[in-house]
């Protein structure tokens, strides 16, 4: 009597669409922090994910949907933690700090999202009129407006309480933002003119920008400087 022997049947993994998708947008994330928009390139993008090109495409058709799919995930994580700061009960000076320091964690814990925020101005050049649309399209608006209108909001609740001197909010919301950018990711080019700054770390830099942003915008600094000059003139 023959004995009958079991042959294995190879059994195929379902592929996890979500896994997949979000390592095809880390190695896109890294692409296009490194190379901007216009010099990155998908065949090293499906290197990096360890995909084939037809898989690649089958989750995004083009470079700029790739790009779409890359913003609408950093303004996800980077807009829900910057509304819970906004969002906290405090007073608008607590709150603006708040909201100054999530944009530090945020982007300090990720460089390579910091790095690919810095280069927006280049990438608005390069990239289509279609894809701003379907950036619009991916709700992009519908975080993005609200989030600057509370952070406005938050400015001119301090400016009419007195705890802030009286600015051009509408001037002072971009400039805010673009220094705890720029103190989060560092200036690699000053560094390379002022040894001081070269390898400075992130810590020192976040420090000296709240220190430069309390001194600037609380009233309270302002207080105690003339007081110390009135006491000086005694």
């Amino acid at each position: 009597m023959s004995s009958l022997r079991a042959r294995r049947v190879p059994v195929k993994r379902k592929r996890n669409a979500e896994v997949t998708k979000t390592v095809i947008l880390d190695a896109a994330l890294r692409e296009f922090a490194e190379q901007g928009f216009a010099g990155a390139r998908m065949d090293e993008i499906a290197k990096v994910a360890a995909v084939n090109k037809a898989l690649l495409y089958y989750y995004f058709e083009s470079k700029d949907q790739l790009f779409i799919g890359e913003i609408h995930r950093a303004f996800l994580t980077v807009t829900d933690a910057l509304h819970a700061a906004l969002s906290r009960p405090a007073s608008p000076g607590q709150r603006l700090l708040a909201f100054l320091d999530a944009n530090f964690e945020v982007l300090a814990a990720q460089p390579l999202l910091a790095r690919l925020l810095g280069q927006e101005v280049d990438m608005l050049k390069s990239i289509s009129s279609e894809t701003i649309s379907g950036l619009f399209q991916q709700g992009f608006l519908d975080r993005i407006v609200p989030l600057l209108a509370e952070f406005r909001t938050v400015l001119a609740e301090g400016v009419k309480t007195g705890e802030f001197r009286t600015v051009d909010i509408d001037a002072v919301v971009p400039l805010l933002i673009m220094l705890v950018r720029t103190a989060a990711r560092g200036m690699p080019m000053v560094g390379k003119f002022l040894p001081g700054s070269k390898n400075m770390s992130a810590a020192r830099r976040r420090a000296a920008a709240i220190d430069l942003i309390k001194a600037s915008i609380f009233t309270a600094p302002l207080k105690r400087a003339a007081k110390t000059k009135s006491e000086s003139k005694k």
